[in-house]
């Protein structure tokens, strides 16, 4: 991005979405921002939920809390951990 020629966002066509690249890098940086203060350490046999669970708050943090139980209900199903 070039600031100082007052360019602060761009869209791009994306398959048929339209992406902004500041909606990217501040999605990542929330994912680096969890990393740092939640997680600390990330495991390769863990990414795909912690991917899934960063996915679900990303696509519901405009819901209340009421309004965002019911999905995370639902999306439990069938994924519990096996206990070793």
């Amino acid at each position: 991005m070039n600031h100082n020629a007052k360019v602060f966002f761009r869209i791009s066509r994306i398959g048929g979405w339209l992406a902004r690249k500041n909606t990217a890098e501040s999605s990542f940086a929330w994912l680096e921002r969890r990393h740092n203060g939640i997680l600390h350490q990330l495991l390769r046999r863990h990414l795909p939920r912690y991917t899934n669970e960063f996915a679900f708050r990303w696509n519901s943090r405009t819901l209340t809390g009421g309004e965002r139980i019911v999905p995370a209900i639902n999306g439990m199903e069938g994924n519990w951990p096996e206990c070793r």
